[in-house]
């Protein structure tokens, strides 16, 4: 379940790193270094969401359904036990994750 997790984080976070390298350093790269960097990254996030396809799908049908959490955005305690818990995840299920290699 934690290949899962982090195939799903590296899926979403290398396309963004691509972009920052690239933003960063326009003023190095020359030519078609920042093509194939943004190739690159793309090109690693489609394995990656390769590998979370075939990590999920090797889980048991009941333990399809993954929430990777990142961090706690805020949590607060209302009356009666209800309250607010707001975090920065991902939820994983096959739909998802086939649409993730669909786009």
């Amino acid at each position: 379940m934690d290949d899962v997790k982090l195939y799903a984080w590296l899926t979403l976070l290398l396309p963004l790193a691509g972009t920052l390298v690239n933003a960063f350093g326009y003023k190095v790269f020359r030519g078609k270094v920042p093509g194939f960097i943004g190739t690159g990254a793309l090109l690693l996030s489609f394995v990656s969401a390769i590998l979370m396809f075939l990590a999920l799908t090797d889980l048991p049908h009941e333990e399809q359904h993954v929430r990777a959490i990142a961090w706690d955005y805020a949590v607060t305690q209302g009356g009666g036990g209800q309250g607010v818990d707001a975090q920065l995840g991902l939820l994983l299920d096959p739909l998802s994750v086939f649409m993730a290699l669909v786009v």
